[in-house]
């Protein structure tokens, strides 16, 4: 079995994907994504459509690769 073990990410090379999933399928921003970081859900909460108020969904999450 291979080894595996946890790293340190900084929080600026995380970032979380949530998409607009909204109700209303005449709003404007159903189907865009937005790109926040660690902190943002903690400070605010889940973000929500600027036009219809809906929440939005969770994605998944990305980590910026830094190449040696």
């Amino acid at each position: 079995m291979a080894k595996t073990k946890w790293v340190a990410i900084h929080d600026n090379q995380v970032r979380h994907v949530w998409t607009a999933d909204c109700s209303d399928k005449d709003c404007e921003n159903d189907g865009s994504t937005l790109n926040i970081s660690p902190t943002f859900y903690e400070e605010n909460g889940t973000p929500i459509c600027a036009f219809c108020g809906e929440d939005y969904i969770y994605s998944h999450t990305e980590i910026l690769e830094i190449k040696a």
